[in-house]
């Protein structure tokens, strides 16, 4: 997503929109909490939350419609047709807007569920050239901003050392000369979209749980930081330190 940071919020509204139709994914089920929502469930909600907020749900009421208000309204009674249409357009209109206001929910209530989403909304997607296409290769720096919240190239590097040496997804951890020599393996090679696909998810992963995590920090062009540029949040400003813990 190489242009996100150009993307007005009709733009991230659409993108929404597009992404949770594929998966033909509308409405919150019921369980207890919103962490525990399918992904493209909890998208349909933020895309819910941004067209409310821009009025994009807004529509006309068909003539039938506005007839039958009319008629059922008692708005016929002076005889004046075009005066009964009206005032049936302005009760729709009301009620139109009073639902529409009554979907946003208060900044509490956002940053609540935004907190609780998962490594998809937080895995910034891979980026893209200006035609379109996929960018072929990333170096180590761009690749790890795709998953940690930290502009910082010496941050990023400090805690990738910590994830190649916690070993996630290995039997054991690393020891210091083992990272040393697997770091210096990755940075000899161009990262694809295939290793993203799979260790950018669990470096996510391992993020979560360490103390530096922020729950409302998201990756720049992730689903996350776009819904929080969609309602107009301002974002976590990135690129200070986090405290070292190596």
């Amino acid at each position: 997503m190489a242009k996100s940071a150009e993307m007005s919020a009709k733009d991230i509204a659409a993108l929404f929109r597009s992404a949770v139709e594929v998966e033909n994914m509308a409405l919150l089920g019921d369980t207890s909490t919103f962490a525990e929502q399918d992904c493209f469930i909890q998208l349909a909600w933020w895309r819910d939350q941004i067209e409310a907020r821009l009025d994009l749900k807004k529509s006309n009421p068909s003539p039938d419609v506005l007839a039958l208000m009319a008629a059922l309204g008692g708005f016929m009674a002076k005889g004046d047709a075009q005066q009964a249409i009206d005032k049936a357009h302005e009760i729709w209109s009301a009620a139109d807007k009073k639902i529409r206001e009554e979907t946003c929910c208060s900044r509490e209530e956002i940053e609540g569920n935004l907190s609780q989403v998962g490594t998809e909304f937080r895995l910034a997607l891979w980026p893209k050239n200006d035609d379109g296409s996929d960018r072929k290769n990333l170096e180590l720096t761009p690749f790890l901003r795709l998953s940690i919240p930290l502009s910082d190239t010496d941050s990023l590097e400090r805690h990738f050392k910590r994830y190649l040496r916690d070993n996630p997804s290995g039997e054991k951890p690393r020891t210091s000369d083992e990272v040393e020599k697997e770091l210096k393996r990755i940075k000899t090679k161009r990262l694809v979209p295939e290793y993203h696909s799979h260790e950018g998810a669990a470096l996510v992963a391992w993020w979560m749980r360490q103390k530096e995590f922020k729950p409302l920090d998201f990756p720049t062009g992730s689903w996350g930081n776009l819904a929080q540029r969609g309602l107009g949040l301002n974002p976590t400003k990135r690129g200070k330190k986090s405290p070292s813990n190596s």
